[in-house]
């Protein structure tokens, strides 16, 4: 769902110039081109994350 995606700056600079280095789709690894740090973009929202990582995720036992 588009809805669990965000576009985000560079979270080392805030730099909004990025240049596409691998297409993961629907996600792409960039290099902010102000600072040189690669990073994933778009990302899961936070709402997501929590979803996936719930506290279910960390207690379950059927993983031991």
């Amino acid at each position: 769902m588009l809805d669990d995606f965000e576009e985000i700056n560079c979270n080392l600079c805030g730099g909004t110039r990025k240049n596409e280095l691998f297409n993961l789709n629907p996600f792409k690894l960039v290099q902010c081109l102000d600072c040189g740090l690669n990073y994933v973009n778009p990302r899961y929202t936070e709402d997501r994350v929590l979803k996936l990582y719930n506290d279910s995720y960390f207690t379950n036992q059927d993983f031991y």
